[in-house]
């Protein structure tokens, strides 16, 4: 959200949560603003008015996992997505979430799972396949299976630029900075072009 911006998506949240305290999108939408304003700790109190609301909302869930992974608290982060995971097993945007807390604790084999999860739920999940391209990459024997991952992110990309997806938030890396292997000497087109461009991308039906 841009800084000229803040006033108005400020009062536009004021006005929704007088007239509903604790709607679930008018309290995302007033955390939303707060972490533009740089307010993380007021846009905690708004998300945990909202997963106390909405346990089932998981835009709220992973917001506020994403304030707690920012200040370096991945086991609260994990078990905020874990719940609302577990509620939703429709949901792929939570099992991206979720693996992307599991890559910054350093459990690789855990969040390539949840990234699998998440695919196997919603094929074309750009963050996912961006992400699990990333950890296939250093196992030779999978190269053919993290190139078309990675094809996969960078078109869906192309055609949904904007974000609104959930995990988007959470931190996500490219594909691979450097190739490996002795089939292949240099990274597939699509990896590095995936590797250009941070995969952000809009994600529909994810509350």
């Amino acid at each position: 959200m841009a800084a000229g911006h803040i006033p108005e998506a400020r009062a536009q949240a004021d006005r929704a949560l007088r007239l509903a305290p604790e709607d679930t999108d008018a309290l995302v939408l007033a955390a939303r603003t707060a972490l533009s304003a740089r307010d993380p700790a007021a846009a905690e109190r708004f998300l945990e008015r909202a997963v106390a609301g909405n346990p089932s909302s998981v835009e709220a869930h992973v917001m506020l996992g994403q304030i707690y992974a920012s200040r370096g608290d991945l086991t609260r982060a994990r078990t905020t997505i874990e719940t609302v995971a577990a509620k939703r097993p429709d949901s792929a945007a939570a099992r991206t979430a979720l693996g992307i807390v599991l890559e910054a604790a350093d459990r690789p084999s855990d969040a390539r799972a949840r990234y699998e999860q998440a695919l196997a739920i919603d094929p074309a999940e750009p963050i996912a396949a961006n992400n699990l391209a990333r950890l296939y990459a250093s196992d030779e024997a999978r190269t053919t299976e993290a190139i078309e991952l990675a094809r996969k992110a960078v078109a869906r990309c192309r055609t949904t630029p904007t974000s609104t997806t959930p995990s988007a938030g959470l931190r996500s890396r490219p594909v691979v900075s450097r190739w490996r292997g002795p089939h292949s000497s240099a990274p597939s087109r699509s990896i590095r072009a995936t590797r250009r461009r941070k995969i952000i991308c809009k994600e529909s039906g994810a509350r």
